[in-house]
């Protein structure tokens, strides 16, 4: 007959194995306490504790029985906000009145999850004297009562944070300029991920976190005097790694370069804007990695020399194709000059073209023809011409259009001519 072993008698590789598939407060639960090898190799084991995804009986036996043993071995540790309210008075005592530094002396990370303002504070205030903390993870922070501080939570655990990690879904911090700005800096922090709704330029972000090396901010919207304000940074010197997130809908190129120029030193820049509809750029500039960056961009207005640069970029205009409804060209001398042939091969899906001479009062006839010809088929919805029309097209323009093009009578269709400006209103 074959020897039946138990599961403690299995070696550690073994049990290592099946721990793989099993949640830490499984683990804990049933393991733990069956004897002595099987609580040393789960004690080191289990640095990273999650107590997720457990029945009620396991949580409030895992919180209030082994916890407290294996504490001084915990590493990282998810501490929920909604335990307080749901769970046993044991278990609030453990966890939200007990001395955190006793109770975890080796913590290295602290997540905390489903918190709202009021109870974070008060639980900040309880994040001391940790000597080996110095990760801070929060998610899903609501801010219900309107009394979450930035400022509190970069000083928690007696400034000794080096890291401060906000998730997209948590509360966004308003920044409120005060005279001691300098004084209440935190030169400990070196990375920080946070949402903001400021009403100050992020030089004043900087003066709070002078030696940050990793910065990656979500903006509700970035204000006109905080973009300007953007080139006279010069406290950034320890910067490496920097990500801003808008959901501001206008910007112009010069205000992205000059973010480019202002965080040059860092390693990457990582421009991440997804809600950017509009694009205007007025000079020539290689623009690949700021159309990559802006995944949803409808609308382009674009200088006829930078046009011409991207149209040669063929990884520029795939991108441009799968977007671009609404594209703007200006500042171009001869209506021979723009490539009309190109722009209607790789900007299929247009809807609405602008063209725009920097000389008005050159006639557009020949131009004209040319867009209704190449766009025949290709559900153009408007057209906008900057330019003139000669004496017997302004007569009756609509007319001149039927007799020198596939349109119709029938057809529906509406022309203006007005101050050296063409609109024809097409389907």
């Amino acid at each position: 007959m074959e020897d039946i072993t138990t599961f403690e008698m299995l070696p550690d590789e073994m049990i290592l194995l099946v721990c793989q598939h099993l949640r830490c407060a499984e683990i804990l639960y049933s393991f733990f306490n069956l004897n002595s090898r099987l609580n040393s190799t789960i004690t080191d084991f289990c640095h990273y504790v999650n107590l997720k995804n457990v029945t009620y009986k396991q949580f409030a036996f895992v919180a209030t029985q082994i916890i407290p043993q294996i504490g001084p071995s915990i590493r990282s540790f998810i501490f929920n906000g909604q335990w307080e309210n749901i769970m046993p008075n044991k278990v609030d005592l453990t966890f939200f009145h007990s001395k955190l530094s006793l109770m975890l002396p080796q913590l290295h990370t602290m997540s905390l999850v489903n918190f709202i303002d009021r109870q974070l504070n008060l639980f900040l205030d309880k994040i001391t004297d940790l000597l080996q903390l110095v990760k801070l993870e929060i998610r899903n922070l609501r801010n219900e009562h309107g009394e979450g501080s930035l400022e509190k939570i970069l000083a928690a655990n007696n400034n000794r944070l080096k890291s401060v990690l906000f998730d997209y879904d948590s509360t966004r911090f308003i920044l409120t300029k005060t005279k001691n700005d300098k004084a209440s800096s935190y030169p400990s922090i070196e990375e920080l991920m946070v949402n903001l709704k400021t009403d100050k330029t992020l030089e004043h972000l900087f003066i709070l976190i002078p030696h940050v090396n990793r910065l990656h901010i979500d903006f509700h919207q970035l204000s006109s005097t905080s973009k300007s304000a953007l080139a006279n940074i010069s406290s950034c010197v320890h910067l490496k790694d920097f990500q801003l997130r808008s959901i501001n809908i206008y910007w112009s190129l010069d205000e992205i370069a000059c973010i480019l120029i202002t965080f040059q030193s860092t390693q990457p820049v990582i421009l991440h804007l997804p809600q950017l509809k509009s694009l205007y750029v007025k000079g020539t500039y290689e623009i690949f990695h700021l159309v990559r960056a802006a995944p949803n961009l409808e609308h382009l207005n674009i200088n006829f020399n930078c046009l011409s640069m991207v149209l040669d970029d063929a990884s520029t205009c795939e991108l441009l194709n799968k977007g671009i409804v609404d594209l703007e060209i200006t500042d171009f001398q001869e209506v021979d000059s723009i490539q009309l042939d190109g722009i209607a091969q790789k900007f299929n899906h247009l809807r609405d073209l602008s063209l725009a001479l920097k000389n008005p009062t050159v006639f557009v006839d020949s131009l004209i023809l040319k867009v209704i010809l190449l766009w025949r088929d290709k559900n153009l919805r408007s057209l906008y011409i900057n330019g003139s029309l000669t004496d017997e097209m302004s007569k009756n323009f609509r007319q001149w259009l039927i007799n020198h093009s596939h349109l119709c009578q029938e057809d529906l269709f509406t022309v203006e001519y007005k101050t050296n400006w063409i609109t024809l209103w097409l389907q």
